[in-house]
């Protein structure tokens, strides 16, 4: 089970920096993303494609608000 976490979390890590390097390189990456996951949703054959771009999405912003606040925290020192 522990194994099965680790692969996860690694997986989990690797969507956060390929989206995060995509939307920092490709002007409208964001845009286009938010497009084609809607797509997904409404096409019952592609909604857990849909569902898996959201979570990805969720994560990096996750990500963005935790750099961002470092980012504050380490201004006030």
């Amino acid at each position: 089970m522990n194994e099965q976490l680790n692969v996860s979390e690694k997986f989990q890590d690797s969507t956060v920096t390929l989206y995060r390097a995509a939307r920092a390189n490709f002007p409208g990456f964001e845009k286009g993303f938010n497009r084609l996951k809607e797509k997904f949703f409404n096409d019952s054959k592609f909604e857990r494609v849909g569902q898996f771009m959201d979570v990805v999405q969720d994560n990096v912003q996750k990500v963005d608000r935790k750099r961002e606040k470092q980012r504050t925290d380490d201004l006030e020192m």
